[in-house]
């Protein structure tokens, strides 16, 4: 288990550890591990216009950018 899991699931880590993993995990492109960071079941994603979609639209939205940038990343500062 690795440790952004283990913050996961005995809730010893700081909310910024899950923000940094879900993120590091969007960095390589994991949405497999990305979805261990999120409630799927509550997971909801702005769009404008359009309003809110779920973890698969979420998903889907991500593998289209993807597409089309393909090195992009996230980095907080």
């Amino acid at each position: 288990m690795t440790d952004q899991l283990r913050v996961l699931r005995d809730g010893s880590g700081e909310a910024a550890d899950v923000y940094l993993g879900f993120l590091d995990a969007i960095n390589h492109q994991d949405l497999e591990a990305a979805e261990r960071f999120v409630d799927v079941g509550r997971y909801r994603e702005c769009r404008l216009p359009g309003g809110f979609v779920p973890w698969t639209g979420a998903k889907a939205s991500l593998q289209e950018i993807w597409q089309g940038l393909p090195d992009l990343r996230v980095e907080l500062r």
